[in-house]
């Protein structure tokens, strides 16, 4: 009951002080009510049009009671609502020389039957409230001084020691008023601060904090300045009853209670550094261009945004203290901080004479509240703190092509994320706006940040696919030319240039440039020339943004002519070596012959030259070869030459086999394997003849 009651409380003071700032809300009337419904012990607010005249012996008519009525601010008439039945009630102004009569609703309430245990569960609540203070005094911000709660203990006292005094009508009355004002002393609960901004809970957002301390203190002052007034109004009365004293003492241990919650909320709002003034950024933890520990300075790399590579951004504010200044501010939060904060040194002095007036009349002496000191300073206090990231944007990119994405981290920091649709490797320099916006303060901040966008740049190119072919001249390669492109990280790059470049073999390429797809994949067609060279070439060129290769460029691709194409376009080709039987005939062959034969016989035998001429069905052999003969009249060997291992063959490549096949007149007379040595040189191995003239051997050519 006494929250709910208390709650409305304040907002009926806040209506007052707010309507205090506006014309009477009905100019026709010379009086309305502000407070339309009320409980017993109530404050009720009603806004005359003209100031009245209100002395300490004023009173209205409120039923058939006689109210006493306190004058306000700003014409506005005050009366603590008397114990009615609940229901509607006739307010007359005719006392205070206002002829009107106003209708009033008392609201629904529990009756109280026993005043002295409301008294008491006052009095205990303020006894909580006392001790609840005691963490203020061993506070390292607030230091409360003592002297405070010896002042708010006595007043308290005062209640304690003269409530049963009163009549029983009286203590009814004061039940009610007390009711309505016992504080909650569980409001009054003290955080641990942060020494490093002193800061009462772990909010992230200094500006947040601050605001929300100044909310609470102004709801400080405004649930005080309720006590306040009354008690001040009832200490004001020339010749007060002991009910008056009593009740002013109760009203002023609440507000003391209240006042000194407001300060201490005052001092850390006076310390807190909750004003953003600059944004200070700094890349990768290096804000570039300043000096940092070691002694370098933030290098110019850092700014740069490498293509969907997130790059951390760090956001600090230089925050800075209320300063006395502030107090011209249009900006709400401040304009009814210093307004509250005017009105604290104004409770201060009501609060020290009014205590002190009724310490005269119950103790003749005591304890006094101590000086007060202002606590905003003229000097602002900084501090730097992490930016919240609810409060910050990034606009204004300068450059349309670039796509910026920030996603939120702890402490300040921002993953920034950079893509483009633009093509290209070179770097791109642009610039972006970081904005920090505070409503509650009315701070609007913004810093311009230059960097340089650079796109994914290629790291390494690899074969994919189309070396090693054999092609046949005037046609397409099987497969065409593959390759792979990747960044540093192993990804895969989309729309990296790719050069290709027919080195040798008069080939055509189907182009000379290609892009690469989304898994980093380009290709091109390779088609032979109609009369190509043997060695067939094509290289694929990957170059950085820079103009330098990257890791595998060029990526060489060979190709050669089938075997049927390069021994006809090879031919005529030399003969380097003939083995029949495992003897070479390039190699004297001594048969041993040194007798005295016909001629025609010969003793040793070899091949000088030969070659070898292909064409699509026919093998011709010209090989030149040297024979001994033994002359016995002259013993020594008779020198001559002649071609007789010349002559011509039928040829074919089997499709099965693979082989090269000799025939003569249809019929099939050798088999020989097929290695290709190199470029220019092809070797043959296998069998030729039939049955017992079937023999091994084999031939190399060279082109």
């Amino acid at each position: 009951m006494k929250r709910y009651i208390l709650f409305f409380l304040t907002i009926f003071f806040v209506v007052a002080c707010s309507s205090s700032e506006n014309p009477s809300p009905a100019a026709t009337e010379s009086i309305s009510l502000l407070t339309k419904t009320a409980t017993p012990g109530q404050i009720v607010i009603s806004q005359a049009a003209d100031k009245p005249e209100i002395t300490s012996t004023s009173v209205i008519k409120v039923g058939e009671l006689d109210v006493q009525v306190f004058a306000g601010d700003s014409n506005q008439v005050l009366f603590i609502m008397p114990v009615l039945a609940s229901g509607n009630v006739v307010v007359n102004y005719s006392g205070i020389g206002i002829s009107k009569q106003l209708d009033l609703t008392v609201g629904a309430y529990t009756t109280i039957t026993n005043p002295a245990a409301v008294a008491n569960a006052f009095t205990t609540e303020l006894d909580a409230v006392a001790k609840k203070l005691q963490a203020y005094v061993n506070d390292p911000i607030i230091q409360l001084d003592p002297a405070y709660i010896a002042v708010l203990n006595q007043q308290n006292q005062a209640v304690k020691e003269n409530f049963s005094k009163l009549t029983a009508e009286e203590q009814l009355k004061l039940a009610y008023m007390l009711q309505s004002i016992t504080p909650d002393e569980s409001e009054f609960s003290l955080d641990e601060p942060d020494p490093n901004n002193y800061r009462i809970n772990n909010t992230a957002d200094p500006g947040e904090e601050i605001y929300r301390t100044g909310k609470n203190f102004v709801k400080s002052m405004i649930a005080g300045s309720v006590s306040l007034f009354l008690g001040t109004q009832l200490a004001m009365l020339p010749s007060p009853l002991l009910f008056d004293k009593v009740a002013a003492a109760a009203c002023m241990a609440t507000s003391v209670g209240f006042f000194v919650k407001a300060h201490s909320e005052a001092q850390r709002i006076a310390l807190l550094k909750g004003v953003a003034e600059t944004i200070l950024e700094s890349f990768s933890g290096n804000r570039v261009g300043v000096v940092i520990p070691g002694g370098r300075q933030a290098a110019a790399d850092e700014t740069v945004f490498n293509k969907d590579k997130a790059k951390v951004l760090t956001l600090n504010g230089e925050y800075r203290t209320l300063v006395k200044t502030d107090a011209g501010s249009s900006v709400a939060f401040f304009a009814t901080t210093f307004k509250y904060l005017a009105k604290m040194q104004e409770s201060y002095n009501t609060i020290l004479a009014t205590t002190n007036k009724i310490k005269s009349w119950f103790f003749g002496s005591g304890p006094s509240i101590p000086e007060y000191k202002d606590p905003i300073k003229t000097q602002a206090a900084k501090k730097e703190l992490p930016l919240p990231s609810g409060k910050v944007a990034f606009k204004n990119i300068s450059d349309a092509k670039i796509q910026l994405s920030a996603t939120p981290a702890a402490d300040g920091k921002f993953n920034l994320v950079a893509t483009s649709t633009a093509t290209g490797l070179q770097d791109k320099p642009f610039s972006f706006d970081v904005l920090f916006t505070d409503n509650n303060l009315g701070v609007l901040l913004t810093k311009k940040v230059t960097a340089i966008y650079r796109p994914a740049q290629p790291h390494a190119v690899s074969l994919v696919d189309g070396n090693n072919q054999e092609g046949e001249p005037g046609k397409l390669l099987a497969k065409p030319l593959k390759v792979k492109v990747i960044d540093a990280d192993g990804n895969a790059l989309k729309d990296i240039e790719v050069e290709w470049t027919v080195k040798s073999g008069n080939g055509t390429l189907s182009a000379a440039k290609t892009v690469t797809d989304a898994q980093g994949m380009t290709e091109v067609t390779w088609k032979m020339h109609q009369t190509p060279s043997a060695d067939q070439r094509v290289e694929a060129m990957v170059r950085k943004g820079d103009g330098t290769l990257v890791n595998g460029a060029p990526v060489a691709f060979k190709a050669t002519l089938g075997i049927v194409t390069r021994l006809i376009n090879g031919s005529p080709w030399k003969l380097t070596s003939y083995i029949v039987d495992g003897e070479e005939q390039f190699n004297f062959k001594n048969l041993g012959n040194k007798t005295c034969y016909p001629a025609g016989i010969y003793d040793k035998t070899r091949f000088v030259e030969g070659t070898f001429s292909f064409s699509s069905t026919t093998l011709t052999k010209n090989i030149k070869s040297e024979e001994h003969t033994y002359n016995c009249n002259a013993k020594s060997f008779d020198i001559s030459y002649n071609n007789n291992w010349s002559g011509a063959h039928q040829w074919k490549i089997d499709k099965g086999t693979g082989k090269l096949v000799f025939m003569n007149d249809g019929q099939e007379e050798a088999w020989l394997a097929i290695t290709i040595i190199s470029d220019t040189k092809i070797r043959f191995d296998g069998i030729g003849g039939r049955g017992e003239d079937e023999m091994g051997f084999s031939f190399e050519i060279e082109d």
